[in-house]
């Protein structure tokens, strides 16, 4: 179980317990798996993508543009057609 100050400041871990609590319950009659359930942690993302957006902010910006406020007749056939 999981601490409950943890809890309270990593509101994403009630989701976690509460999913482990539903793998325990619909692993069957014969109670959980004797199968290890490995977690791996994922290196942080936002900084790389922070980056990314940064150096191509304007085109980003243009593409948006074209995609969203003032779309070309083309633009629009090629996402339908899609």
């Amino acid at each position: 179980m999981l601490h409950e100050m943890a809890l309270e400041q990593i509101p994403v871990l009630g989701e976690f317990q509460r999913w482990l609590n539903e793998l325990a319950l619909c692993s069957g009659p014969s109670g959980p798996s004797k199968t290890p359930l490995i977690l791996e942690m994922m290196p942080p993302f936002r900084p790389s993508l922070e980056t990314q957006l940064r150096e191509n902010k304007a085109k980003i910006l243009e593409i948006q543009y074209k995609e969203l406020v003032n779309p070309s007749h083309e633009n629009m056939q090629a996402k339908a057609q899609k």
